[in-house]
């Protein structure tokens, strides 16, 4: 046979080389996220954010849209399930138009340190351990391009000492008419 005229020592190195490679993969969840249509919220609608493989601890969920701003968290299970669910109440204040919602592993670390908050002007920002590394502007200018607020957001995974990984899902609220649904176009 081909492996009894390999060197025994290679293949010691071999498997010590993938165990490694698998110990030091960075363990990230299966996020879903389900509404009640593909992509798109009615306001006054519940939707809800679940996943499975968060091994890491408490996960963040950001939820960014028009004139949107929020963050969440959630514990999973020992099994690495999390679920939240965003309340009809909470969906009937949406504004009309693009959403993002980021979810957010904390990392080997097990701890969040890229965090959403306020300045001193009041307006949105992404901390990192609570020092500002990126400024998002005013609530109400948010809805201008979610995809370059959400880019600010994802890009901190980037600053040094941050062990924190992002994945984003973009979706679109729509208002009710009638009792029919209507799709918004942009």
């Amino acid at each position: 046979m081909w492996w009894t005229c390999v060197n025994p020592g290679k293949w010691r190195t071999v498997i010590l080389v993938l165990l490694l490679t698998i110990i030091a993969a960075p363990v990230t969840a299966a996020v879903y996220f389900t509404t009640s249509a593909p992509g798109i919220i009615t306001k006054g609608d519940p939707y809800s954010i679940s996943g499975t493989g968060a091994v890491n601890g408490t996960v963040g969920i950001w939820i960014v849209g028009r004139d949107h701003f929020e963050t969440l968290t959630s514990t999973p299970d020992r099994h690495g399930n999390f679920s939240v669910t965003v309340r009809p109440s909470a969906t009937d204040g949406y504004s009309s138009g693009q959403y993002t919602i980021v979810y957010q592993d904390p990392g080997e670390s097990g701890i969040l340190e890229i965090e959403g908050g306020t300045d001193v002007n009041g307006s949105l920002v992404v901390m990192n351990r609570g020092k500002i590394v990126a400024r998002l502007g005013p609530r109400q200018e948010l809805g201008d391009d979610i995809r370059n607020v959400t880019n600010k957001i994802l890009s901190t995974s980037t600053v040094p000492g941050v062990d924190d990984t992002f994945q984003d899902e973009y979706f679109f609220v729509q208002k009710r008419v009638s009792g029919e649904y209507r799709k918004v176009d942009f």
